[in-house]
């Protein structure tokens, strides 16, 4: 049994880790995602995703005139193509890259609520390790945009 996805399996991916968003003072978010993947050869596959903060984060903006506060989330939809590079036959590192749909609600202490939202180009990589015949860990980083990092850890379960 493959650490990875062979062709025409599907599988499906529940994961929770830290949004590092670098811009206004604004603090990591703990988020949660799920994924659904199929695999087209034994090393690629589909993916579409989902990401969501589950906690608000507090932002501060210093270099307007008037300083501005407030909190902010965020979530994500993208579909990536993801390559995964077997180490043996229970490892292997996974580099992902695709177009992503992202959507950042915040308040504020001066201004009404806003909604910025657009699309993208993310990327990621990470490492996988086979813990049972259908059930494998991730730990991976994933560039949402050129602002914020998503470190995460998550289960898949092929099916």
């Amino acid at each position: 049994q493959n650490s990875y996805a062979n062709w025409g399996e599907n599988y499906a991916l529940a994961k929770f880790g830290i949004m590092d968003v670098n811009l206004n003072s604004a603090d990591p978010l703990l988020s949660f995602g799920v994924l659904l993947g199929i695999g087209l050869t034994p090393q690629f596959s589909l993916e579409g995703e989902y990401n969501q903060s589950l906690t608000g984060g507090d932002y501060a903006i210093e270099s307007n005139p008037t300083p501005e506060q407030g909190d902010y989330s965020i979530w994500t939809v993208a579909l990536y193509g993801a390559f995964r590079y077997p180490f043996s036959n229970t490892v292997y590192a996974k580099v992902k890259f695709g177009t992503l749909y992202e959507n950042i609600e915040r308040s504020s202490d001066i201004n009404d609520p806003k909604t910025s939202d657009g699309f993208g180009a993310a990327g990621g990589l990470g490492l996988g390790i086979l813990a049972g015949k259908i059930l494998t860990l991730e730990l991976e980083l994933t560039s949402i945009d050129q602002d914020i990092l998503f470190l995460t850890v998550g289960a898949h379960y092929r099916f």
